[in-house]
């Protein structure tokens, strides 16, 4: 009998093919998964960090004085809040400086505290 010549793929070849596609297919949605991960976390950081600096400008541009009220941000920014905190002692000697810290939380989670100085 003489060999036939036969084209085509064999059934071990489809399924060595089809295995490979999928562990590549496979990393692909994971690479993906991560990457939206990080690009909600990235997101929500570049927001906090927008309002801490908002925040900050606001307290620069107000009269010295012992405590400063945040800005209202609940409309423009739901589920962010922000604290802020006035250091009247730094350097002691010199009452004519404050350290002001603006913490900025989303849900419970403290994102970002910037830190800055006002004089009188």
């Amino acid at each position: 009998m003489r060999a036939v010549n036969q084209n085509g793929f064999s059934l071990i070849e489809v399924i060595v093919s089809l295995a490979l596609l999928g562990i590549v297919g496979v990393g692909i949605l994971c690479a993906l998964g991560t990457s939206s991960g990080v690009l909600a976390t990235t997101n929500e950081l570049d927001t906090a960090k927008n309002i801490a600096q908002m925040q900050m400008d606001n307290v620069k541009n107000q009269p010295f004085n012992l405590s400063y009220t945040p800005a209202d941000i609940s409309t423009s920014y739901p589920g962010f809040s922000v604290e802020i905190t006035v250091n009247n002692q730094i350097p002691q000697r010199d009452a004519n400086i404050q350290k002001i810290e603006v913490t900025v939380e989303h849900g419970n989670t403290n994102l970002l505290t910037l830190a800055g100085y006002k004089t009188r």
